[in-house]
């Protein structure tokens, strides 16, 4: 499968999840199914992969986790910002 082909379906897998609570964005939803937080993994990590960094920084409790995961994909460190 192409890089972009990875991103769209990362793209697609999590707006099938995604809605509006209350006026915010809810993703937690995401988390729950484990195809769609796969596919939403891969597509944050491809752009990245062969770009040769060498951290992840995620920002509070989403970035905590998804970056979390990207960084574990990449085989680099993470960088928790709070």
């Amino acid at each position: 499968m192409s890089s972009d082909m990875i991103v769209y379906a990362a793209r697609d897998a999590l707006l099938a999840r995604f809605t509006w609570e209350s006026g915010h964005a809810d993703i937690w939803r995401v988390f729950l199914h484990g195809p769609t937080l796969s596919a939403v993994i891969a597509g944050l990590v491809e752009p990245w992969r062969r770009t040769g960094i060498t951290h992840v920084a995620g920002i509070e409790s989403r970035g905590f986790l998804l970056g979390g995961a990207v960084a574990d994909h990449l085989g680099v460190g993470f960088l928790a910002v709070r």
